[in-house]
């Protein structure tokens, strides 16, 4: 009874969070270390904090590479400053992972860069 209890609590939490970010369609420019480059259009749901999550527009396909899913996490970073984060991706069938530190761009405020990654969603 308690596995079940648990399992349901953690199925509407999941449920209950992924409900309170509408995905909106954005073009993204993608360039993940390992991955990739992509251009193109993608799916865009905001967060707290201006913390941000992308994804495929077509469910049935790998936003890049093998990567289901990027998360910015905006102020997350060792310094916690708003003008850095860092990222997390899913791949498909997978769990989540961590990427690497970014920092927001001054002349390009829609692009987060790494030392090998960047991240721009417009």
């Amino acid at each position: 009874m308690k596995g079940s209890l648990a399992l349901i609590a953690a199925v509407c939490g999941v449920t209950a969070f992924s409900a309170a970010a509408e995905a909106k369609a954005a073009r993204c420019e993608l360039v993940i270390d390992g991955e990739g480059s992509y251009s193109g259009p993608c799916n865009f749901a905001l967060m707290e904090h201006g913390s941000f999550e992308i994804s495929a527009v077509d469910k049935r396909r790998n936003l890049i590479g093998e990567l289901e899913s990027i998360a910015v996490w905006v102020g997350a970073s060792s310094n916690n400053m708003p003008n850095k984060a860092f990222y997390s991706y899913t791949r498909k069938n997978d769990v989540s992972r961590n990427g690497a530190e970014l920092t927001r761009q001054k002349n390009k405020p829609a692009c987060w860069v790494g030392q090998y990654d960047k991240i721009c969603v417009y």
